[in-house]
C-alpha cells in the first residue's frame, strides 16, 4: 500500500474537489478485502487486507483499515 503521507495528500485533494465526500457515515462495515479499489489510495483492496466499506449519504466509500483512518481524520479536521 501507498505511504500514508502521500495518501494523506490525496484524500486532502480529492476532498478538496470534491471527489470525496466528507459527510458522517450512515454505516460501517469491515470485513475481508474483496478487490474493490480503495476511495482512497486508488489500490486494490485484496483478501489479505482489512476493507471499509462505508455508507456516506447513499455512496459507498471501499476503503483500506489505514485508509479509512487517514479519511476520518480529514474529514474530522474540516468539518466546523
Amino acid at each position: 500500500m501507498t505511504d500514508g503521507v502521500v495518501i494523506r495528500r490525496r484524500v486532502r485533494a480529492l476532498l478538496a474537489a470534491g471527489d470525496l465526500p466528507c459527510d458522517e457515515p450512515q454505516k460501517t462495515w469491515a470485513g475481508p478485502g474483496t478487490g474493490w479499489e480503495c476511495a482512497a489510495c486508488a489500490e486494490a483492496i485484496v483478501a489479505s487486507e482489512v476493507e471499509y466499506e462505508v455508507d456516506v449519504a447513499g455512496t459507498v466509500l471501499r476503503l483500506h483499515r489505514p485508509c479509512h483512518e487517514i479519511w476520518r481524520a480529514e474529514c474530522a479536521a474540516v468539518r466546523p
